[in-house]
C-alpha cells in the first residue's frame, strides 16, 4: 500500500513539474517573439535584453485597455491592479535565456527591459538607449533616458493580437 501510495506522489510530482516546464517554454517564446518585434522596429542597431525582469504597471495602459476589453476605466483598474507584483522579492527575478535575445549592428545599442508575463498572455518591454555600461540596474539604465514602451497582447497560440506603444516616456 505504502508503494502505491509513494508512486502516484512520484508520478503527480512529474506531472506539476512537466506542467511548470511546459509553462515556463510558452513563456520563453513571448519574450523572444517580443524582442523580435522590437528588433525589426530598430533596424541596423544593437539591441540586447537586460536579464532582470522589470516590475511595469499595467496602469499605464488603463485606457488602451478599457477600449480592448471593452471594459469601463474602473474594471480595467481593478484587473490592472491584480497583476501588480506583491512585494520586493518578486520584482527581482532573472532569466539567463534574455541574455541570450542579442542582435549586431552598426547604430548606438539599446538596452529592452521585459515585465513578467501577466494575465496570461500580456508582456511589457521597454526599449532604451544603453549608457555605456550593460550592468547598470533599469532604474539607472532609464534615469534621464528616452524609453519606448511596448504593451505586448498574445493570442492563445503565442502570436501577436495587439501592440499598444508608449513613445519617448521620460524618467527623472
Amino acid at each position: 500500500m505504502k508503494k502505491v501510495y509513494s508512486l502516484k506522489k512520484a508520478l503527480v510530482l512529474a506531472v506539476a513539474i512537466f506542467l511548470c516546464q511546459c509553462a515556463f517554454s510558452q513563456s520563453e517564446n513571448l519574450y523572444q517573439t517580443a524582442f523580435r518585434y522590437v528588433r525589426d522596429l530598430n533596424k541596423g542597431r544593437e539591441l540586447f535584453a537586460g536579464d532582470t525582469l522589470v516590475s511595469f504597471p499595467l496602469y499605464a495602459y488603463k485606457d488602451e485597455l478599457s477600449g480592448y476589453w471593452h471594459k469601463t476605466g474602473d474594471a480595467t483598474e481593478t484587473i490592472a491592479d491584480s497583476s501588480d507584483w506583491d512585494s520586493e522579492a518578486d520584482k527581482i527575478v532573472q532569466l539567463d535565456f534574455l541574455k541570450q535575445l542579442r542582435t549586431k549592428g552598426a547604430k548606438p545599442a539599446h538596452i529592452i527591459y521585459f515585465s513578467r508575463v501577466c494575465l496570461g498572455n500580456l508582456l511589457i518591454a521597454e526599449a532604451m538607449p544603453e549608457k555605456h555600461d550593460a550592468n547598470l540596474s533599469h532604474e539607472d539604465q532609464a534615469a534621464y533616458n528616452n524609453c519606448t514602451q511596448y504593451l505586448f497582447i498574445f493570442d492563445e497560440n503565442g502570436k501577436i493580437k495587439k501592440v499598444f506603444v508608449h513613445p519617448n516616456e521620460q524618467y527623472n
